[in-house]
């Protein structure tokens, strides 16, 4: 899971010039992570980023470090966490929309998902990646999400889309003039030709890409070529080229010291010399090859050589030490079928947690969702109760003004009996204003939303007076000067002069808005 690193301090508040600092120094050690071959490195580089971009809020430090950890991890062969920081990074991306990360995540995802062998999702996220990238014309992360779809379309067999995808790869690299694009497209495409059993065709393709691979000077990649040259000759059985193939490939893997590559090579020159029936010879390349695997464990070759040398013994007439090989052959067989097995279930269970993790993912959002609302509900509400005291004290002063004029009109000329009845309704209406009672009953009201807001006031700013701390609620919940008025019983100029006050009695600089200082809050 996420990898700990080293505590850093509490967010607090930079200057411009010290975020600025910080944000390019996330940006560079991500740039030194792209150019990090080594993928536990670049990985440390971008845990060393999120770590930074987190401390200060840098949103789109954070999305970009979540990408490339989750690239990293599946390089490792850790898909869990490659999903889970990729779905990470996809989350907060909906909140600070980047089209291009947004197409590179879903390709990391479908990647991921490939290698799991969850072919259906793969696909469902590689066209996802391609829509996007091919809306802002991006033909980079165009051709890698063409290479995941066409990678997934050849593991389930259908190579008409894998050609297509791979022919779509080949045409961006060539417009780039991509040359090492172009080597991998080329690759991919003989492969499917390969399974489709056109064997001319991909070694026409495979010429290509050799061609470009002595270009750049590519010894390694030369060396796996010519082995899937090599056995495509194989397949028509033109067998004097299959062992010109084999024998240049193991000249440049013994040159670049590459055991992996030697071993290839050294198997399939064996199996060859089986072929044409020259057990002596295979007999002995296969020999070597079987010291050098057992220096590097390599299962699945490691069963190809002992089927082969238990061939190869047999046509020189050594049928117990052939029987031998037999036996090791199936014994690796059956270690591997274990060791499938396992990884197998691992990456089920993986698919499955990984779900499980977009199930809660989606009941949370469901129920933050469905929070928002309540307290956006409850945040009108507050208005509205505010709202309902203005109103009220308006009518209230409203109908004082009209009886104390009425008052006047009738002086001396009414009984005082009716005098006194005007002066009891004018009392009783100065009264029914907004009192303490309403007061705190709204208050409660607003902290039910707006949590413990006016103890931190308290707290921080002591000095503050009642009318003062009152004054901040209605401002948290932007009321107008007039508005605020009719709540305090106070002229709009006097509030005004109240601002200015609790401006100096908070320490607000000359260009801080205080009802955004407030709402920060």
């Amino acid at each position: 899971m996420n990898r700990p690193t080293r505590a850093l301090p509490k967010k607090r508040v930079l200057s411009t010039v010290a975020r600025l600092s910080i944000e390019n120094k996330v940006d560079a050690l991500l740039l030194e992570a792209d150019k990090t071959f080594a993928p536990q490195s670049s990985l440390e580089k971008c845990l060393e980023a999120k770590a930074l971009a987190e401390n200060i809020g840098y949103e789109m430090g954070i999305v970009k470090s979540l990408h490339r950890i989750a690239t990293n991890y599946g390089q490792l062969g850790d898909y869990e966490n490659a999903l889970a920081f990729a779905f990470n990074a996809r989350e907060r991306l909906k909140h600070h929309p980047d089209k291009s990360l947004e197409a590179a995540t879903a390709q990391t995802i479908g990647t991921a998902y490939y290698n799991l062998g969850d072919f259906e999702t793969a696909l469902r996220f590689g066209y996802e990646s391609l829509e996007v990238a091919q809306t802002i014309n991006a033909p980079i992360l165009t051709a890698k999400a063409y290479t995941t779809l066409g990678n997934t379309y050849f593991q389930i067999h259908d190579f008409e889309q894998a050609r297509f995808a791979f022919e779509k790869c080949l045409a961006i690299a060539v417009e780039m003039k991509h040359r090492y694009g172009q080597s991998v497209a080329l690759n991919n495409l003989a492969n499917v030709y390969e399974q489709m059993n056109d064997y001319a065709t991909a070694i026409e393709i495979h010429q290509k890409s050799l061609a470009i691979k002595e270009e750049l000077g590519d010894e390694s990649g030369q060396a796996h070529l010519l082995i899937s040259i090599g056995n495509c000759h194989l397949q028509l059985g033109k067998l004097s080229k299959v062992q010109s193939c084999y024998k240049k490939s193991l000249s440049l893997a013994e040159k670049l010291q590459d055991t992996s590559q030697r071993i290839t090579a050294l198997y399939s020159l064996g199996k060859l010399y089986n072929i044409e029936g020259k057990g002596v010879q295979a007999v002995a390349i296969l020999q070597e090859a079987l010291e050098s695997l057992n220096r590097v464990k390599k299962l699945e070759r490691l069963a190809d050589v002992h089927r082969e040398l238990s061939r190869a013994l047999e046509q020189t007439g050594n049928l117990t030490e052939a029987l031998c090989h037999a036996r090791l052959h199936q014994k690796v067989r059956e270690e591997m079928l274990n060791e499938d097995v396992i990884a197998k279930t691992k990456k089920l269970q993986i698919v499955h947690q990984v779900a499980e993790m977009a199930r809660e993912r989606e009941i949370f959002r469901l129920k933050a969702e469905q929070s928002e609302k309540e307290l956006a509900h409850k945040k009108q509400e507050i208005v509205s109760m505010a709202m309902t005291l203005v109103q009220k004290n308006e009518l209230v002063e409203k109908l004082k003004t009209e009886l104390m004029t009425l008052s006047k009109s009738v002086s001396g000329n009414t009984s005082e009996k009716v005098y006194q009845e005007i002066s009891n309704l004018i009392e009783h209406l100065e009264k029914s204003k907004a009192d303490e009672k309403s007061w705190r009953l709204f208050e409660q009201q607003f902290e039910s939303v707006h949590q413990n807001f006016i103890q931190v006031l308290t707290n921080r700013f002591p000095e503050l007076t009642k009318t003062e701390l009152r004054l901040c609620v209605l401002l948290k919940i932007q009321l107008s000067t007039k508005e605020i008025a009719q709540l305090l019983f106070l002229s709009p100029r006097s509030i005004e002069t109240y601002r200015l006050h609790l401006r100096r009695k908070l320490g607000l600089p000359q260009k801080t808005n205080l009802t955004e200082f407030l709402l920060s809050l």
